[in-house]
């Protein structure tokens, strides 16, 4: 099972970019997992045509579409139990594991920061930012891609996008 892990699209409408990604690579993934901060309703929309999708509602998202998203979800995909947040109003990645999702996870998906993260945590759960598809901090714009075999999440690959 492939796993694409995206957050902070941070557009209006899907761009050129988004659109060839999805058509070329997202299509194909098991899933599609969105972090939030969407922005636009067009973008969560185009997006959710995929079969696999899930997705939790961002600080920047507004209106009645955003409104039915839920600031934290649950999902089981394969052997994997994930969660799924935005991650505003959160001191420190750390508080994710301890408090803002029952124990038994074996990954939390988290974006709001723009920068990627991997932490992986010997028999505790393993934490993922895959930073922003559009407004990068410190990285190159893109997402994560997680390969699901037997046992728990092991470090993904980034997919990284061009200018």
């Amino acid at each position: 099972m492939h796993i694409a892990v995206l957050s902070d699209t941070h557009m209006t409408s899907p761009n050129t970019r988004l659109r060839t990604v999805f058509e070329n690579q997202l299509s194909r993934m098991d899933a599609v997992l969105h972090c939030g901060d969407f922005t636009g309703e067009s973008v969560y929309s185009y997006l959710n045509c995929h079969s696999g999708f899930f997705a939790v509602r961002g600080n920047m998202d507004q209106g009645t579409w955003a409104a039915d998203l839920p600031f934290k979800l649950v999902v089981r995909l394969g052997d994997w139990k994930i969660g799924l947040v935005h991650g505003f109003g959160l001191g420190d990645w750390r508080d994710l594991a301890g408090g803002v999702f029952e124990p038994g996870l074996d990954l939390i998906c988290f974006g709001h920061t723009h920068q990627r993260l991997w932490q992986e945590m010997p028999g505790q759960t393993s934490i993922l930012n895959p930073g922003s598809f559009s407004l990068p901090r410190h990285d190159q714009a893109g997402y994560a891609v997680l390969r699901q075999d037997k046992g728990k999440p092991a470090a993904p690959h980034w997919e990284q996008l061009s200018d």
